[in-house]
């Protein structure tokens, strides 16, 4: 018990000299201009926040917008199931009374379970916008894959190869991967069944 006693008195003796032995500089140690020089390196991280903050804006652009959805006939879309099982529901999209596309919604597997994928395809097989809908990813992780920046990077894709070309979300691959899933499944309905 004495040597335990002992003990703690050293280490608390020893981290307290590294303390003191650590401490500021004296007032004949600082710089005249210490003063200038901790603003400047304040307005410099105020310019490099805003910077990031500007990075991080980004807009998703409605794929139809004022468009009025039809789903299309359940024969056909259950036909296309029994290729493709993770199908929901396929709708045709409208403006002035004309198609434009369709918004094609497969559910994937993520890490969480079943996802709602939806991809909004014009009649060129160009994805226009992806949105994701109910989900049961990891909130914090898995759901960073319903921020504008990772669905963004869909836009204007046409090929499996440019989907595959997404980058994934570090912490979230296979909740990113299931959303690259989703997309490639969607276009590939729409070349096999809908062109």
């Amino acid at each position: 018990m004495k040597n335990i006693k002992k003990m703690t008195a050293f280490l608390l003796i020893t981290m307290l000299l590294v303390l003191v032995g650590c401490g500021s500089p004296t007032s004949a140690e600082e710089p005249e201009d210490a003063q200038p020089a901790v603003e400047e390196d304040i307005e410099e991280i105020e310019e490099i926040e805003e910077i990031e903050e500007e990075e991080e804006v980004v807009e998703i652009v409605e794929a139809f917008p004022n468009a009025e959805y039809v789903t299309i006939d359940n024969d056909e879309i259950e036909a296309i199931k029994e290729e493709v099982r993770s199908l929901q529901t396929i709708e045709e999209a409208y403006i002035d009374g004309e198609m434009v596309g369709y918004k094609i919604l497969v559910s994937p597997n993520g890490y969480g379970g079943a996802m709602e994928v939806f991809t909004y395809i014009d009649l060129t097989g160009t994805v226009l916008q992806v949105e994701i809908g109910d989900h049961g990813e990891t909130e914090g992780i898995g759901s960073a894959v319903e921020s504008p920046q990772f669905l963004s990077a869909f836009y204007n894709v046409t090929s499996v190869d440019s989907i595959n070309a997404v980058d994934g979300i570090a912490g979230a691959t296979f909740s990113s991967g299931a959303v690259k899933d989703g997309v490639t499944r969607a276009l590939n309905i729409f070349v096999d069944f809908l062109q």
